[in-house]
C-alpha cells in the first residue's frame, strides 16, 4: 500500500512539475525584452551576461510537492 501512495505521489508530482516549469517558461518569455545593441554594426559585445538567479523555480516546484501530496492522499483515499 505505501509502494501505490509513493508511486502516486511522485507521478503527481512530476507531471505538476513540468506543468509549473512550463508555466513559468511562458510568463519569463512573455515579460522578456530583449536588450538591442545600440550603435554597434559591427561585432556583437563580447562580455557574456547571465540573469539573475531567482527562487521562483524552487517556489514552483514546492508549490507542485504541495499539490501532489494532496492529489495523492485524495487519489488514495478513492480506491
Amino acid at each position: 500500500m505505501k509502494v501505490k501512495k509513493f508511486f502516486v505521489f511522485m507521478i503527481s508530482f512530476n507531471v505538476l512539475f513540468v506543468v509549473f516549469q512550463i508555466v513559468y517558461g511562458l510568463i519569463l518569455t512573455s515579460n522578456h525584452t530583449p536588450a538591442v545593441a545600440g550603435g554597434t554594426h559591427g561585432n556583437a559585445a563580447a562580455a557574456v551576461t547571465f540573469g539573475q538567479y531567482s527562487f521562483l523555480p524552487l517556489v514552483f516546484s514546492n508549490m507542485a510537492a504541495g499539490i501532489a501530496f494532496l492529489f495523492s492522499g485524495k487519489i488514495i483515499s478513492r480506491s
